[in-house]
């Protein structure tokens, strides 16, 4: 916020001392530094609409990265030709990051128990 503030100010300062010189009214004046003002407005709002754009076709990259390499991986199993298909499948087994499992807890009979509806 701080540089913000620090080339904002010059601009004003200079937009100020040149409509001075210019010997222009005070209205003219203040029409030049609202038009400049807005225009550093604008510049700032397309810089982070460009940030905001550039981090998303940043993230689809990524992404598209990943399956390229995926294809990649298997192309290199399949094209070789001599492995059959269920080695084919181990490799790909091996290679897959393991998923991370869920263990269900074990219950009892005594555990157990129902709500019996009665219509009314």
């Amino acid at each position: 916020m701080r540089k913000k503030v620090a080339l904002t100010a010059p601009l004003l300062l200079w937009a100020t001392q040149y409509c001075h010189a210019q010997a222009y009214t005070l209205a003219q004046a203040n029409t030049i530094i609202m038009i400049l003002v807005f225009v550093v407005v604008l510049l700032l709002v397309l810089g982070v609409f460009g940030l905001r754009y550039n981090k998303i076709i940043h993230r689809r990259n990524e992404q598209l990265l990943r399956i390229l390499n995926a294809l990649d991986n298997y192309r290199a199993i399949v094209g070789e030709g001599t492995v059959s298909l269920d080695e084919q499948e181990e490799l790909i087994k091996e290679r897959l990051p393991k998923a991370k499992t869920v263990q269900t807890a074990q219950t009892d009979g005594s555990q157990t128990f129902y709500v019996k509806w009665t219509p009314a």
